[in-house]
């Protein structure tokens, strides 16, 4: 029970779902595309780096071009753009992400899809979610 009425006002809602799965962190985000969202997004970023990690924006709204810049622009301050991929089941969402400036951002349909290309590269049968597959994967989307 909440004994301070103003407590309420200083939770933050959860904007984001986090789970790991064989090692690989899940952050699955929802709702409108605000500032909240981004905070949290990069909190939690910043509690995993270094570790593999999938950003699943299929519940997220994009409302505006700023605040989807400022999420390409975030995701994109990772050194080891290989340790993250972006996941959408929406094709419209891959496309503004692409459009926004995350070109060379590695996407996917489905955590399934990303999960599996980076459990292969862990196995040595390919190149996961490395800088020069990104282009193929994000072609054949289109």
């Amino acid at each position: 029970m909440i004994s301070n009425p103003l407590e309420i006002q200083h939770r933050r809602p959860e904007l984001l779902h986090r789970s790991v799965s064989h090692g690989v962190h899940i952050l699955a985000a929802a709702g409108a595309a605000t500032c909240e969202l981004l905070a949290q997004l990069c909190d939690a970023l910043d509690d995993v780096a270094g570790e593999s990690v999938i950003v699943d924006i299929s519940d997220v709204i994009l409302c505006d071009s700023a605040t989807v810049r400022d999420l390409v622009a975030l995701l994109t301050l990772d050194e080891d753009e290989a340790s993250f991929c972006i996941v959408s089941r929406r094709v419209t969402s891959r496309a503004v992400v692409r459009k926004m400036g995350g070109t060379h951002l590695p996407l996917f349909g489905s955590v399934g899809d990303a999960m599996e290309a980076k459990l292969l590269e862990r196995d040595g049968y390919g190149p996961g979610w490395a800088q020069h597959t990104r282009h193929a994967v994000t072609d054949h989307e289109r």
